[in-house]
């Protein structure tokens, strides 16, 4: 995916995300996968197999479904503050009124299909969907 939904939880913030190659949206048949040297890291080790594998043309972007994946950052992420302060600064802030919609959205009580359902609503009420690069 090129874009996300992130949600900011320490400082109940949402944001658009900014258009790049989000590596934790990766989906990728295993046998393809392991065809490239995973670096022996804690973070940062899955770039570049991304990276390769979309200047080998073996990518499929999805460009027009943030409403498919929501980023929660909730403070033990494993990137630091200072990492994530650079995506909030690249995203775009939404209506502080969305925070509250998509703290619905991820509760663990609500069956997938419905909460997928509701942030394809919340998402089109505030016309966020419109805006989508």
């Amino acid at each position: 995916m090129t874009q996300w939904i992130v949600f900011n939880s320490i400082d109940q913030k949402v944001f658009l995300s900014n258009v790049r190659l989000w590596e934790g949206s990766l989906l990728c048949k295993k046998n393809v996968f392991n065809t490239y040297k995973y670096n022996n890291q804690s973070y940062g080790e899955d770039t570049p197999i991304v990276e390769q594998l979309f200047t080998e043309s073996k990518l499929g972007l999805l460009t027009d479904l943030p409403h498919m994946y929501i980023y929660i950052y909730h403070g033990a992420n494993t990137c630091n503050i200072t990492h994530w302060n650079y995506i909030f600064s690249r995203g775009r802030i939404l209506d502080e009124n969305i925070a509250g919609e998509i703290k619905k959205v991820i509760d663990p009580l609500l069956d997938v299909s419905d909460a997928s359902d509701l942030l394809e609503d919340i998402l089109l009420a505030h016309n966020i969907l419109e805006d989508v690069q």
